[in-house]
């Protein structure tokens, strides 16, 4: 492990600070935690529940992590940027507030057309679910909101704990209630759990060390942090919104044409090939963004942006291709025989994973050179290209419709990363 930072910090030389290498070490060691977990837990799992009862928490959680991308009204990515404690905890304020509204108004949407949703989706089996939505969407904004305001504080070891404990809690959940025999009901429970869990020892360092700046808020902080940084709920709503579209609604399209097992499928494939986003990307971009202001002030962040897309890809693109090679021979070991269908999907969405890893950790450079318009055409554009191809190919018949998502979702990418390679080169 010391070999590859030292190789980091070789490759990007004095553009990449050491603090930066520590503390995405740091987030990187609680995924890779949680994401070893996960993993070793999945082969127990496929055993314990069928493609079918994955195909309804895919779903399920489709809907979820459609909405929670924006349950904040994205105000969460405004912590890291103010120079003072006092309006990030106003931000930290508004988040929770916007946490609030958007649950309850989730509530009201799922009690009065829950049933239209369903049929809507030819998914019948997730209604008994969607109640859910809304506590999903609570514990998943509160959970955001509390960890942006510990990596700004530096209290990176807290949300590594906090992302390895997410995980145990929810692979234990699901393996014990599906031993239980609760299926599919297990898989849901658990992944509630998992959502969840990590909030409670974040907002409890929140109160205890950071009391006095949370006692010490107005209402003018509020109103006038709210004013400064309109942008994010004007343009990165909508943005993110289209953005999480065009990862998820194509699963929904899959199962209301192919099948909820279908679906279940390709939520296997797909927690394969976005284990190394999930360690890498997520980690990587809050670190990035934290640290992007101070960059762009001594006239680095085109340079930062760029290395770092440059040392991401030289260290992904051999695992992905073996990857990419092996699946379709092994999945069926490795998972069950029923599960041979996942890993030829694996070898499809590879392409896009690749591509999506280089480009998610730097994408907020545009968020910080304040191109949120730009970024919401081309976030559009996105949805536009990937939900519609997916579904034409449901309507049409003409190409299947996984292939046609894994297809469009490389274009996709691509066309994002040449975009944060354009605007970063320009400053």
């Amino acid at each position: 492990m010391n070999f590859v930072w030292q190789f980091a910090r070789a490759r990007l030389g004095p553009v990449l600070a050491n603090d930066y290498a520590k503390n995405v070490g740091i987030l990187a060691f609680g995924t890779v935690a949680a994401q070893l977990v996960m993993f070793l837990v999945l082969p127990l799992l496929t055993r314990l529940f069928d493609p079918q009862a994955f195909g309804v928490l895919a779903v399920f959680s489709a809907i979820l992590l459609t909405l929670s991308v924006a349950i904040c009204f994205r105000l969460e990515l405004a912590i890291p940027l103010p120079m003072s404690d006092q309006d990030a905890m106003a931000l930290v304020v508004l988040s929770l507030i916007a946490t609030l509204l958007g649950s309850a108004f989730m509530g009201f949407i799922v009690h009065f057309f829950g049933h239209g949703i369903a049929v809507a989706l030819n998914s019948p089996e997730v209604q008994a679910y969607l109640w859910l939505v809304p506590l999903g969407l609570l514990v998943s904004g509160l959970y955001s909101v509390v960890q942006m305001w510990a990596i700004r504080q530096g209290r990176m070891r807290e949300v590594a704990f906090t992302q390895f404990t997410r995980a145990f809690g929810g692979a234990a959940t699901q393996v014990g209630l599906g031993l239980a025999g609760w299926v599919p009901h297990g898989l849901i429970y658990g992944y509630l759990v998992y959502i969840g869990l990590g909030s409670p020892g974040l907002l409890k360092s929140l109160f205890s060390k950071d009391g006095a700046t949370l006692k010490n808020l107005r209402w003018s902080d509020l109103r006038r942090n709210l004013q400064e940084h309109w942008r994010f709920p004007v343009f990165s709503v909508p943005e993110s919104l289209l953005d999480a579209a065009a990862v998820y609604a194509p699963l929904l399209v899959i199962a209301a044409y192919g099948g909820v097992a279908e679906a279940g499928f390709l939520m296997l494939a797909q927690r394969i090939t976005g284990a190394p986003v999930a360690i890498l990307a997520g980690n990587m971009s809050r670190v990035f963004l934290s640290q992007a202001r101070e960059k762009q002030r001594e006239g680095l962040l085109g340079k930062f942006t760029r290395d770092i897309m440059l040392i991401i890809t030289q260290w992904a693109i051999v695992p992905f291709a073996l990857l990419m090679f092996l699946a379709p021979l092994c999945f069926h070991y490795v998972f069950g025989a029923e599960w041979n269908r996942a890993g030829v999907i694996v070898a499809w969405t590879v392409p896009y994973a690749f591509l999506q890893l280089i480009v998610s950790p730097v994408s907020s450079v545009l968020h910080v050179q304040k191109r949120q318009f730009q970024v919401f055409l081309l976030k559009l554009f996105g949805v536009c290209l990937v939900v519609g191809s997916t579904l034409l190919a449901g309507e049409t018949g003409f190409y299947p419709v996984i292939e046609t998502f894994a297809i469009s979702s490389l274009i996709y990418y691509a066309l994002y990363g040449f975009t944060v390679h354009y605007y970063s080169a320009r400053g």
